[in-house]
């Protein structure tokens, strides 16, 4: 069925471009409408959903500061204040002080400002408490400022937090002890310019004084002894270039090692220039400080088998070894510190790795590695030391694939059949120290003795001991009870004897010495059972750590001849060394520290005498009151960091320690009045109304100040008069206010009674409700009450600029002129409710408050107060605020479209003919078919909705303000609250009747 008439021309309305294009743009603007809705609305509900509910503000029943406390309650809070403050200290927590009166010692432009030790605790404070309220400001400490802060008692802990360098510091006249008390290190400390002789008196150990930089040079130069430069790490090579003798190396624990004659330094120059390895150096027994000495490089000996140990002791670097290929785990086992390892160039992470291998090397430790399959090679690479892997289990082939030595397998106790088997051949084991003998009874031909350098005469003696003294005949023989010594003279020697089965005991009655039996692998257990002396086996190359295991006191090492640094190495304690008769001074030069002497039970005394110094003793954990007795000055004390608090409490006079050069701000610090500190204290005036005898107490007097550049002792008594003054006023204030309360309430008395003679007797109706001319507001005379009656005239009174805190508990919208209600959550008005209105400020609210509904008063209260912003202290709040940038420009973009298409379509048809410069114009208009009177009909109603669109351009922000917002409410006007509030059972019932409706 063919289309109506009608119908076609409904469609071609729609065929016209200028219309489908109208038709386009509407539905562009109608879409950006509904978004810009949408998203109006979307603001709308996040702004009124937003905010904290209050639930109510905290129980507190005073404010501090307030009031007039009385004496004894300022006296107690102040004690408990200052308790609080010393247990905190004492256990590095915070303590907050109460305050008991108002008052304030520093510049109020700190508050609210967060300083950088506030903020990330790092670099700009690195000490051990949090100091508050400090504002680093680094241009402050200069020369001039920094002696005045000095003067007054300001800390160098505190003057750091601000900011200032050491080497500011340390001209301002703080002392190195002053910053060590605060955690600087010995580098810290040289590098801002302290002396070496500085450092030593401030207590700092060898083994600071040696991450520092110091050379052993330098120690020794100082005092240091051997003993002590040996624990702070140095080699035996360093201290002999640092000028120590041998006797004194040997003092200090270091074993002296006979030199080959193939290994005079001379000869092994020539074997250097020859092009010899070190490795074949190491066979001939030549120890490793030879070969640097004839200029073999650490990777030379490292690829000869020597270990990271045996470098280190020849003077090696750390980063030496490290460039030679040793790991961080075998520096670490060598005895070198993490500070060596990481100036080496190793990171924290091979760092941490070398502490955890270190733990590994224990027997426990490496049998389970063995179990496991672990190389030997990898375990020494690790730094393990023969001895345990030996006593892991490894075998000798084993050990020498690692890198060790015959001679280091025999010093570990493997006989030569052991290192024989191992693939070591005649010449290294008699380079070793084995004898013929032992190699003949281990399997070696004659040959082999002979390539190894035996002459002909110990290879014959060495044949006829082994067809006389065949092990299986000597074993059958001492079965028969031949005994040693018949055996030994038959021609029998040593090794073969020992493998035949003869005990050490018996092979020492035979005549061989511990130097022999050691040789021939007896361990030092097995020589003191046989009942060899301890001066026996020292002579016969035990050390004193071996003959320790082997059961040894100190005091039997210390008759043998042992040092008391051999013994420190072999494990004994400063105590067992004092039973055994040392000295301080012996055991100072082997190295213990004061803190191991005081253990041991030296005293102070003894410790000085012996030559540690002051900073030492206090490092090692004497008191002052120690120190004071051994007979140290205040002086010195005050250099090795001791405060004039401490030495206060050791005794020390005032005079002392102003002698030692503590400022009187540090006096005044230490518990010493300002007078006696040396200011001169001003008397405050008295007045003639004071009724109480006692000063008044301040908490800022005795809890310790931390102002910046002040005078404290001048700022505390000047804020003591100032409390005085301002007690004297507050009870004044009272006075007069129960003066005038008195006279009102005896003027009214007197007023009433004046009227006597007047009175007259009338009969009344009795009311039904006696609160009715309480609610009419007219007195029982007849007079009116007002807002407040002369009753009332003695209530509180807030003064005008007062600021109290208030939460808003209704939401505002800027769009919508609606009353504001807001609760008071602090002080004497919490609980109270506020109504206000709110006026516009371009995108900010002034918000100003008129009526004020607390529950204590029978009716609200006039109120003039204004809204504070808590953030900007601002009196005008922003909130979320809308600019409505979408809706005004897009609108006028619209508008102004909407606009020029309408005027293009009304204009069609319309025709002008103008003759000349636009004049004499006259304009044509032609019919107009139906599609375009449409299209002219679309373009009046796009020119009204333009106009009507383009009034959105101006619109005001929209602020919203939620429910929950916290303000400060400030007083603009004197708020006189009524003297007498409602019972508590009225407030209740009122409170309940609320509720109910």
């Amino acid at each position: 069925m063919a289309d109506s008439p009608q119908k076609k021309m409904q469609w071609s309305v729609f065929q016209n471009a200028k219309v489908r294009a109208i038709l386009a743009i509407v539905l562009i603007v109608v879409i950006a409408a509904v978004i810009g809705l949408v998203i109006h609305l979307h603001s709308k509900a996040e702004a009124e959903a937003a905010g904290a509910e209050v639930s109510g503000g905290p129980a507190i029943a005073s404010t501090p500061g307030s009031g007039n406390p009385s004496s004894e309650y300022v006296h107690a809070q102040i004690s408990a204040n200052v308790s609080g403050e010393e247990k905190a200290m004492k256990t590095g927590t915070s303590f907050v002080p109460t305050i008991t009166r108002s008052g304030f010692i520093g510049n109020p432009d700190q508050f609210g400002q967060t300083t950088e030790s506030q903020s990330d605790g790092k670099a700009a404070c690195p000490i051990n408490k949090v100091v508050v309220m400090y504002k680093p400001n680094p241009a402050s400490c200069t020369a001039k400022n920094l002696e005045l802060a000095r003067q007054t008692g300001v800390t160098a802990e505190e003057l750091l937090c601000q900011g200032c360098s050491c080497p500011a510091l340390k001209l301002a006249g703080y002392t190195v002890g002053d910053l060590k008390q605060i955690g600087m290190s010995a580098e810290q400390l040289h590098t801002c310019g302290f002396d070496l002789k500085e450092l030593i008196a401030a207590g700092f150990s060898a083994g600071d004084l040696k991450a520092a930089g110091y050379s052993a040079q330098d120690l020794k130069s100082a005092g240091f002894t051997a003993g002590e430069l040996k624990s702070a790490g140095f080699s035996a090579a360093d201290l002999k270039s640092a000028g120590f003798t041998p006797a004194q190396l040997q003092d200090a624990g270091f074993s002296s090692e006979k030199t080959p004659v193939q290994c005079n330094a001379q000869k092994l120059k020539q074997d250097y220039a020859s092009g010899m390895s070190a490795a074949q150096l190491r066979e001939q027994g030549c120890g490793a400080a030879a070969l640097k000495a004839a200029g073999y490089t650490a990777a030379q000996l490292k690829a000869a088998g020597y270990s990271a140990q045996d470098l280190r002791d020849a003077g090696f670097s750390a980063a030496e070894l490290k460039a030679a290929g040793y790991s961080a785990a075998a520096l670490k086992t060598a005895g070198f510190s993490n500070t060596d390892l990481a100036a080496a160039g190793f990171t924290s992470a091979q760092i941490a790795a070398a502490d955890q291998a270190a733990a590994q090397c224990s027997v426990e430790k490496l049998k389970q590695a063995y179990a496991a399959g672990v190389s030997a090679i990898k375990l020494r690479d690790e730094g393990c030391g023969l001895t345990a892997l030996k006593a892991a289990g490894f075998t000798a082939a084993q050990l020498k694939a690692a890198g060790f030595s015959a001679s280091d397998l025999k010093a570990a106790g493997f006989s030569a059949a052991d290192l024989k088997a191992a693939g070591f051949s005649a010449t290294a084991l008699k380079n070793a120290g084995f004898s013929a003998d032992a190699l003949k009874a281990a399997g070696f031909g004659n040959s082999d003795l002979a390539a190894a350098g035996f002459t002909p005469s110990e290879i014959k003696a060495a044949d006829q001991s082994a067809v006389v003294c065949n092990v299986k005949r000597l074993e059958q023989q001492r079965a028969q009870g031949v005994s040693a010594t018949e055996l030994r003279q038959s021609g029998c020697g040593l090794a073969a004897l020992k493998a035949a089965g003869f005990s050490a005991g018996a092979l020492r009655a035979a005549g061989f010495s511990a130097g022999e039996l050691k040789a021939a692998g007896f361990s030092a257990k097995a020589l003191k059972d046989a009942g060899f002396s301890a001066s026996d086996l020292k002579a016969a190359g035990f050390s004193a750590a071996e003959l320790k295991d082997a059961g040894f006191s100190a005091s039997a090492l210390k008759s043998a001849g042992f040092s008391a640094g051999a013994l420190k190495d072999a494990g004994f304690s400063a105590a067992d060394l004092k039973n055994a008769g040392f000295s301080a001074q012996q055991l100072k030069n082997a190295g213990y520290s004061a803190s191991d002497l005081k253990a041991a039970g030296f005293s102070a005394t003894q410790l000085k005498n012996a030559g540690y110094s002051a900073g030492q003793l206090v490092a090692g954990g004497f008191s002052p009151s120690d120190l004071r007795a051994a007979g140290f000055t205040a002086s010195q004390l005050r250099n090795a960091g001791l405060s004039a608090a401490n030495l206060r409490q050791a005794g020390y006079s005032l005079t002392a320690l102003k002698t030692a050069g503590f400022t009187p701000g540090d006096l005044l610090r230490s518990g010493f009045s300002a007078a006696q500190a040396g200011y001169q204290e001003t008397v405050p005036a008295k007045t003639a109304t004071t009724t109480s005898t006692q000063p008044a107490l301040n908490t800022a007097a005795l809890l310790p100040s931390l102002g910046d550049n002040s005078r404290e002792a001048r700022l505390a008594q000047f804020e003591k008069q100032q409390q005085q003054e301002m007690n004297q006023q507050q009870r004044t204030d009272n006075i007069r206010r129960l003066a005038a309360s008195m006279s009102s309430v005896s003027e009214k008395l007197l007023s009433g009674w004046s009227n006597v003679s007047n009175q007259q007797y009338q009969h009344v109706v009795e009311p039904t409700s006696k609160s009715t001319s309480a609610e009419s507001g007219v007195s029982p005379n007849g007079s009116s009450s007002g807002a407040l009656s002369a009753a009332q005239a003695g209530g509180s009174i807030l003064k005008a600029g007062s600021v109290l805190f208030a939460v808003i508990d209704t939401s505002i919208n800027s769009d919508e002129k609606t009353p504001i209600m807001a609760r008071i959550v602090t002080g004497e008005l919490n609980g109270s409710k506020l109504l206000g209105t709110f006026s516009r400020q371009h995108k900010r609210l002034l918000i100003t408050f008129n009526v004020l509904n607390d529950p204590r008063y029978p009716k609200s209260i006039s109120i003039n107060a204004v809204a504070i912003d808590p953030n900007t202290a601002r009196t005008a709040l922003s909130g979320q605020v809308n600019n409505h940038y979408l809706l005004r420009y897009g609108t006028l973009f619209a508008a102004s479209f909407v606009q020029g298409i309408s005027q293009g379509i009304t204009n069609e048809g319309v025709t002008s003919d103008c003759l000349f410069g636009g004049f004499g114009c006259t304009l044509k208009t032609t019919p107009l078919s139906v599609n375009q009177q449409v299209a002219v009909g679309f373009g009046k109603v796009g020119q009204a909705y333009a106009q009507h669109m383009g009034s959105n351009f101006n619109r005001a922000p929209t602020i919203r303000i939620g429910a929950g917002t916290g303000i400060g409410l400030l007083l603009m006007s004197d708020l006189q609250l009524p003297s007498e509030p409602l019972p508590a059972e009225s407030r209740q019932s009122g409170s309940l009747a609320g509720n109910q409706y």
